[in-house]
């Protein structure tokens, strides 16, 4: 749990910039499409049936992970412990380069296991870059 509480911290950080209404929300968000991600790709990697849960199954998914990381994060209010001491301290930038590989890892194992091309691939995370550098330079502000 170690590894989530340092991701929650660094996506914290980056959505706290531009998002200062609900930046908790934002990131368990984010964590919960993050992990729906893993989970489809890992059920494909070991050939598990997934098609059997249905369209209604699929979106489910990530609200399951919503609630489940409500549960861990939000309620016993440890999302602010997690703010107020922070996970990392000397190393920061170390954690927020592992914490944006995890995230282009993620998106690329999903893209790889439904074999949707690299062209969409580059496309995606090409998009995603300029909406987060858009956002880190403008949240600044």
């Amino acid at each position: 749990m170690r590894f989530l509480n340092i991701l929650f911290y660094i996506l914290y950080s980056f959505s706290y910039r531009t998002n200062k209404s609900i930046p908790e929300w934002s990131t368990i968000i984010t964590i919960s499409i993050l992990l729906t991600f893993n989970l489809i790709s890992f059920s494909l990697l070991f050939e598990i049936p997934i098609l059997g849960i249905g369209k209604n199954g699929f979106k489910f998914l990530p609200v399951l992970f919503i609630i489940l990381n409500w549960f861990y994060f939000i309620r016993g209010s440890r999302y602010i412990k997690i703010i107020d001491n922070p996970p990392v301290n000397k190393k920061k930038s170390f954690y927020g380069i592992i914490s944006i590989l995890y995230i282009i890892l993620s998106i690329a194992f999903l893209f790889f296991m439904l074999d949707t091309g690299f062209g969409y691939f580059l496309f995606t995370i090409f998009s995603l870059a300029i909406i987060m550098l858009i956002a880190y330079f403008v949240g600044s502000r």
